[in-house]
């Protein structure tokens, strides 16, 4: 198994980036996504990701969502687009106050063939993404 942390200040209040992150169905502010598919509610919800000139969908299932230590869980199945294998990421924020929030992103997953550099590698460029797109998104 690797292990990807992806963590920082954002620029944002905490209320709206644990607004975006917890709203599990809703990635609006995900710029990669073309069209995201919900299917159910609360814990074993897919959000099922349509990426742009990308034929294979991603499928992420809610675990659970912890409301007093404002963290989620969640997993993400395996196919072609996302080759890994027993992926679990826990998401996270922290008040920081003053307008600020820590946000994190750890995954564990098996490497799916690629060398455990190159997993994390992959990992940690969209997570480092992901959190752009939350704060610009929060601090709107």
């Amino acid at each position: 198994m690797v292990e990807c942390i992806a963590e920082r200040e954002l620029a944002a209040p905490f209320e709206r980036v644990w607004a975006i992150v917890r709203n599990f169905g809703d990635l609006s502010w995900y710029e990669a996504a073309e069209r995201i598919e919900v299917i159910g509610t609360g814990p074993g919800q897919i959000r099922r990701i349509h990426i742009a000139g990308i034929d294979p969908t991603v499928d992420e299932v809610l675990g659970s969502i912890d409301e007093q230590g404002h963290a989620i869980h969640y997993t993400v199945t395996q196919g072609d687009l996302v080759p890994f294998e027993d992926y679990s990421v826990v998401a996270s924020v922290r008040d920081l106050g003053d307008g600020k929030c820590h946000a994190r992103w750890h995954a564990t997953y098996g490497p799916g063939g690629m060398s455990e550099e190159d997993a994390v590698g992959l990992m940690q460029g969209n997570y480092t993404a992901m959190l752009d797109m939350i704060e610009r998104a929060a601090s709107v």
